[in-house]
């Protein structure tokens, strides 16, 4: 009957619960990586094209290296690598986004580390220009902007509509092949089709049936021979 459960094949176990999450969290912090990671690009594009004091003011500072004792390569070093560092954070950022919109769980993981990739821009911003010989000098307020953009967007990234989202739900498992236990019978099982077994109203074809001699003895048969019986006195 419908309903009714058949016996030998145990339902389906019931889905799991999904897990709550929020795609709209998702777009959001991808969008949000994309756009510090380009606020960091645009940074280093106007560093290299701003020329640096080295290459434009060489006299400025040979007179500046023999007041603080420094080198003038080392200054040109410093000056470049503070430049470059910021394409750092700007390629990361663009990974974890990529990452993100693919819904995969190491886009946060991509995200934290651009994070943390803002700080050398800063770090060694502060360096090139002690060893130019401005001591006292803060950090630039435009960096620190684009590294405290890129914290709140790692923040984003580990709340938990935004991780369960990425985990995704369980798929619900689908229907199982006969022996495995789950789901009904395949084709083939079951109650016999028709056409199996005997005829409806009819008897046992010729042939069956209890073999001659056995059974009740036929109608009509008298008492036993004489010789069979119990023994006389």
């Amino acid at each position: 009957m419908p309903g009714q459960q058949q016996p030998g094949w145990p339902q389906q176990p019931p889905p799991a619960p999904p897990r709550g999450g929020n795609t709209a969290f998702v777009v959001i912090a991808a969008v949000g990586a994309a756009g510090v990671g380009i606020f960091w690009g645009v940074l280093g594009l106007i560093g290299l094209l701003h020329e640096n004091e080295p290459d434009t003011a060489p006299e400025l500072v040979d007179v500046m290296m023999r007041q603080t004792g420094g080198d003038p390569g080392t200054l040109s070093l410093l000056a470049n690598l503070q430049e470059w560092a910021r394409f750092l954070p700007f390629a990361a950022f663009l990974a974890g986004a990529v990452l993100l919109l693919s819904k995969k769980v190491a886009g946060v993981l991509v995200v934290g580390l651009a994070a943390l990739l803002g700080v050398a821009p800063l770090v060694l911003n502060v360096v090139y220009l002690n060893y130019w010989g401005f001591t006292g000098v803060g950090v630039d307020g435009v960096q620190v902007t684009a590294l405290v953009l890129g914290v709140a967007v790692a923040i984003l990234a580990v709340l938990p509509p935004v991780m369960g989202a990425l985990r995704g739900t369980p798929q619900q498992p689908g229907p199982a092949r006969p022996g495995t236990g789950y789901g009904p019978p395949a084709p083939g099982y079951g109650p016999p089709q028709p056409g199996y077994g005997p005829p409806q109203g009819q008897g046992p074809p010729p042939g069956y049936g209890p073999p001659a001699g056995y059974g009740p003895p036929p109608t009509g048969q008298g008492p036993p021979q004489q010789g069979y019986g119990p023994p006389r006195q």
